[in-house]
């Protein structure tokens, strides 16, 4: 979370609108009226999801390292260091705030050359990498 203390004042704000303790009484009687159901927008949802710029340093490829933000299971921001500049530039774009689960799904396993991984099959590796070590702390 961006802050704790900024998620623990948000949930006690929810909680006292839904159990009916409002501000101050005025003579509008709307106010009285109990709160009984919170739509929580991914606007709202989305100031509450930390991201953390992650790097990893991959293996048996072209590209030394994988930097990218992780909001959530979100991806953005990504980008190669070395490696075929061109291509590994369009993987990025295309793949540009994809969920950790549809990068894998369309990127694990692919081989480059007789390498038993590539570029993409790293990228895929870094963003499970980030999102268990995010989300398991």
């Amino acid at each position: 979370m961006k802050n704790h203390h900024q998620l623990i004042l948000f949930i006690g704000i929810i909680s006292m609108l839904m159990l009916g303790c409002n501000s101050p009484q005025k003579e509008d009687k709307t106010i009285d009226k109990k709160i009984d159901t919170i739509i929580i927008t991914e606007e709202i949802m989305d100031t509450l999801i930390e991201t953390i710029h992650y790097t990893y340093k991959t293996h048996g490829t072209c590209s030394k390292s994988i930097a990218f933000d992780i909001t959530g299971n979100v991806i953005t921001n990504i980008q190669f260091e070395r490696g075929c500049n061109g291509n590994l530039k369009a993987i990025a774009h295309l793949v540009d705030g994809w969920t950790v689960e549809q990068i894998e799904e369309k990127l694990k396993g692919n081989t480059c050359d007789t390498k038993s991984t590539s570029c993409a099959d790293q990228l895929a590796i870094a963003v499970r990498d980030a999102y268990e070590r995010t989300h398991n702390h």
